[in-house]
């Protein structure tokens, strides 16, 4: 058997690599105490200094010394979606369903502690009762920072871009199929040559391979490695949209890889997971290796990004291969940018994708057309989203059947 990634050592390794680095001198000097009587009057910016603050991005709280900061936050989206399937070989032809939910409420809190070096980020979900994300990163350098816990590994733009931060009101049909989601686990990561040609984020980790919250164990924990070229010297963060009008076009070409051995083919918000057609495993039953491409570019309300994947899961039970591709490509557009008169909170957006689950059949893929309308009315903050979804699933678990799919979503932060 291989190793067996226990998240409990994984917090202890991190205990004792914060411990080893601040005795290599990480911390500062303790100051000297100052006698009462030559403490300098207070000066007026001392004096403007606020502890608590709450602002437009929510709620901040600082020590004076600058090495304590917590930032507070809430999320809530609210989803109306109404489906229609109209393919007559579907099981119940011409079902209309339309349903409200609170998509997601989330409580959001992260900023460092003991010195801005050592940050903290803590994500829980309360329509899923579920703790997403819990990490710690302590940062060097720009060029090298170390992070472990559990979080959204950064393998595909699409998935890392925040569901607060979407062109849409939700993620293409690629990623359930493709996504490396939430892992427990370490990685290495930095910005190298800065504002240079070869601008670039590299990531290299070691995850657990069982998702997120997930326990037991695997053959061989999962291996990622990606890496980001600022292909236009300048960072593109992982937020869909070009809301502010960028006067200096930014751009990434991205490459990926991941592979494990366990129970799981897929992940999800819910934790490891299932493809169709492949049923539960034990340990070390699948062999699954992945990689993909992407590109993004934003410049003057102008938006692009577009992913290609592809994924082989090895059936060490069976002896079957199975071999999957996808992709998905959008673009969105403030047309303010090019008619004055046209509402300058609007963009538009259009966004096709594609699933073949299984190269080695025949007429078996999935296929999206989706047209969004979003009105900003403060940023990704607070957002309206229209979208209108044609999908064609030819599985035959479904009946190969058509949806015409209508959602309407307020998102809003505080």
């Amino acid at each position: 058997m291989g190793p067996d990634l226990n998240p409990h050592r994984i917090a202890q390794s991190a205990l004792a690599s914060i411990l080893l680095l601040a005795g290599m001198g990480w911390a500062e000097e303790p100051q000297s105490e100052v006698p009462a009587a030559d403490v300098p009057e207070e000066t007026a910016e001392a004096k403007e200094f606020k502890v608590f603050e709450y602002g437009s991005k929510g709620l901040d709280i600082r020590s004076r010394d600058g090495n304590y900061h917590v930032h507070i936050e809430w999320r809530a989206q609210l989803r109306f979606t109404s489906r229609n399937f109209d393919d007559p070989i579907a099981p119940a032809p011409d079902v209309r369903k339309g349903d409200f939910v609170v998509n997601r409420a989330r409580y959001k809190m992260g900023g460092h502690a003991y010195r801005p070096w050592l940050t903290y980020y803590f994500e829980y979900d309360f329509p899923r009762s579920a703790l997403l994300d819990l990490r710690f990163t302590l940062q060097a350098s720009d060029e090298l920072r170390l992070r472990v816990g559990q979080w959204k590994i950064p393998y595909n733009r699409e998935r890392v871009d925040s569901s607060g931060k979407q062109q849409f009101a939700e993620r293409s049909i690629v990623t359930p199929w493709f996504t490396l989601d939430r892992q427990q686990g370490a990685a290495l990561f930095g910005r190298l040559w800065n504002g240079r040609r070869a601008d670039s984020w590299y990531n290299v980790g070691v995850f657990s391979a069982t998702g997120r919250g997930g326990t037991g164990s695997v053959e061989q924990p999962m291996v990622l490695g990606r890496w980001q070229w600022n292909f236009l010297k300048r960072d593109l963060p992982f937020s869909q949209c070009d809301i502010g009008y960028r006067d200096k076009p930014a751009g990434t070409f991205s490459v990926a890889g991941g592979s494990w051995q366990g129970p799981y083919t897929s992940f999800s918000t819910k934790g490891g997971g299932y493809l169709p057609g492949f049923d539960i495993g034990d340990s070390d039953r699948y062999k699954v290796r992945q990689a993909m491409f992407e590109t993004a570019y934003q410049y003057r309300g102008f938006s692009w990004q577009q992913e290609y994947h592809w994924k082989t899961i090895d059936d060490t039970e069976t002896g079957t291969v199975t071999d999957l591709y996808g992709w998905y490509a959008q673009a969105g557009y403030f047309f303010h940018a090019l008619i004055p008169k046209f509402p300058k909170p609007l963009e538009i957006a259009f966004r096709l994708a594609e699933v073949d689950p299984d190269t080695a059949a025949d007429d078996d893929a999935e296929n999206e057309w989706t047209l969004a309308f979003n009105w900003f009315l403060a940023g990704h903050r607070n957002k309206l989203t229209f979208d209108f979804s044609r999908l064609h699933d030819r599985n035959e678990e479904v009946g190969r059947r058509w949806e015409n799919r209508i959602r309407l979503q307020w998102d809003v932060s505080f």
